[in-house]
């Protein structure tokens, strides 16, 4: 394919997982928040049964 070819397409597999990235990050964040939130529950709870 040569230089070009091969420059080209690793700036297109770049763009694609920085466009990735940006439309996932969101998800990521929410799911950490829902595990810490589980894991608040479940201290909480806990301590009911004490």
């Amino acid at each position: 394919m040569g230089y070009l070819g091969n420059k080209l397409q690793g700036k297109y597999h770049k763009d694609t997982f920085q466009t990735a990235v940006n439309m996932a990050w969101p998800a990521i964040v929410e799911s950490f928040f829902i595990a810490f939130a589980g894991l608040v529950d479940s201290l909480m709870v806990s301590s009911l049964g004490s």
